[in-house]
């Protein structure tokens, strides 16, 4: 008797456990998989599968020495048993095979359902048959079952919540203008020489998502100028409570020395995204690489806070390239992540040789990527730094045989966005633009790209990081043809049916735009 009691108490939790461990997997697919809720997954999935070997261990005592087992005993055996394979399956994508985690809920759904099956056989048996008939309800089976399945019809069966995907919001930024938040400055903290983590707390109450490795576009307003540049949140994308940017000083550079030098706490600034195609995704990349120059550390950064906040098992490898070892940008923070994630291997090269240093040193190299580097086909490589860098890395990559599919590039800035149009333009007669839908048709000044020439003449098209990244100021090419110093935000389908990018699109000669 009181196996029985114990088995249907055990059974009840059990079922519950289930249901919470079904309902977490379902609320945090919208919440971008938060890290609290998958740590309650994960210590519920744990209790879950205690809890199942406790109920085995008590089915076979109660069946010990049964001289024959009836219909109802055998058939609650073998759904006790089929959830043996179903929980390692489980488990193990959820540890070792993250790409195939959609799986996970199918998994979780048929799990549940098995589950309550096994129970309710138990229990409502057990809690019947212990009552005096004459005074139990008819109702009262019929009750528990009815319950419990409109719960298990409204997880399976309720209409999804609307999520905004990845790039999503690009798409609604191009049709209704830029939608854009506030945020104050609330602490600076010096990295290096020539470099200052800048942290912006965002408003309560304000929903904030991104994906580790992308950008937001800043709008400042400098002694009375209105100017826009973009910066890549180095902060984890977990942190819902603020973001951060570290911005490298460069000569001459108007906002990188006015964020390093005069800006304060307490600046509020207005600022929109996040965006880019640049970004870590556990689900698709089994093990990364990270080669990074200068200041492109930045998504790196990102895509390492987010591993360790969510204590994943990805392993990854970082080739640091810098000029001096005084460059190292978020050192103490590297060498923090270095000690806890086992996964984790960092290289530092320096390209000019220090006597106090036993490292490498020198530049990009196939020698440097193929010593550290021991499963190319298996790893998904992310490219940040300076342009020539970043050419001479995946020149090596592809020399590597490493497919371009796996082979992900960050552009800091549009490179050489002149040279194609004075090629074609320069002394020759005059080319004109023809914004269609704005009626308007326009003389192509020389060394301006199509975002420009439609600012100058009142043509409005949304724009944001104005370095091709983004994918706001996609527009539709009816005719003519342009040079384009970078494409990485446009879709395939987008390349398909003639879109380009007007913010890196230099026309060649005459042209006709869908805008």
């Amino acid at each position: 008797m009181i196996h029985e009691f114990l088995g249907s108490l055990m059974g009840l939790l059990f079922v519950l456990l289930g249901g919470l461990n079904l309902w977490v997997m379902l609320y945090s697919s919208k919440r971008k998989h938060e890290a609290s809720l998958r740590r309650i997954h994960r210590v519920g999935g744990y209790a879950f599968v205690g809890l199942f070997a406790c109920m085995l261990y008590l089915m076979l005592l109660r069946i010990r020495g049964a001289e024959e087992l009836s219909a109802q005993i055998i058939f609650h055996i073998v759904l006790a048993l089929s959830l043996i394979p179903l929980l390692i399956v489980k488990i193990s994508i959820a540890r070792n095979y993250r790409k195939y985690d959609s799986a996970l809920m199918p998994l979780g759904i048929l799990i549940f359902s098995i589950s309550f099956v096994l129970v309710s056989m138990n229990v409502v048996t057990h809690f019947v048959g212990s009552m005096d008939p004459d005074k139990l309800p008819s109702t009262v089976p019929l009750l528990f079952f009815t319950v419990v399945g409109a719960s298990i019809g409204y997880l399976l069966l309720r209409p999804p919540v609307k999520s905004i995907p990845v790039g999503e919001n690009i798409k609604q930024a191009s049709s209704s203008g830029q939608p854009r938040r506030l945020l104050r400055l609330a602490r600076i903290e010096e990295q290096t020489h020539d470099s200052k983590t800048l942290r912006f707390v965002i408003a309560r109450g304000k929903h904030f998502e991104a994906e580790p490795g992308q950008f937001l576009t800043f709008f400042f307003k400098i002694a009375g100028k209105d100017v826009v540049r973009s910066y890549t949140i180095c902060s984890s994308p977990t942190q819902r409570g603020y973001v951060e940017i570290t911005p490298k000083r460069v000569p001459h550079g108007y906002v990188s020395s006015f964020l390093n030098e005069s800006v304060g706490v307490g600046l509020e600034v207005e600022a929109a995204g996040p965006f880019g195609q640049f970004y870590f995704k556990e689900s698709e990349h089994e093990r990364i690489v990270l080669i990074a120059g200068g200041s492109g550390i930045t998504p790196m950064i990102s895509i390492l806070r987010y591993i360790d906040d969510l204590s994943l098992e990805t392993p990854v490898i970082l080739l640091y390239c810098i000029r001096t070892l005084q460059d190292v940008i978020f050192e103490r923070a590297l060498r923090e992540l270095e000690a806890r994630h086992s996964g984790f291997k960092m290289v530092i090269v320096p390209s000019q040789k220090d006597p106090n240093w036993s490292g490498p040193h020198g530049h990009i190299s196939r020698e440097l990527i193929a010593s550290h580097v021991h499963d190319l086909p298996s790893s998904t490589f992310f490219l940040c730094g300076p342009p020539l860098f970043m050419q001479k890395a995946r020149e090596i990559l592809q020399a590597l045989h490493v497919s371009g599919e796996k082979i992900k590039i960050e552009h800091f800035g549009v490179t050489n966005p002149t040279q194609a149009v004075e090629q074609t333009i320069g002394s020759t007669a005059p080319h004109f633009a023809e914004f269609v839908r704005s009626g308007k048709t326009v003389q192509i000044p020389p060394n301006k790209s199509l975002l420009e020439i439609a600012e100058l003449n009142g043509v409005d098209i949304p724009s944001s990081c104005r370095q091709g990244q983004c994918g706001t100021c996609a527009i539709k090419l009816l005719d003519g043809s342009v040079d384009m110093s970078a494409d990485v935000a446009l879709s395939s389908d987008q390349r398909n049916s003639d879109y380009i990018l007007a913010c890196s699109a230099m026309p060649r000669g005459n042209v006709k735009i869908d805008s």
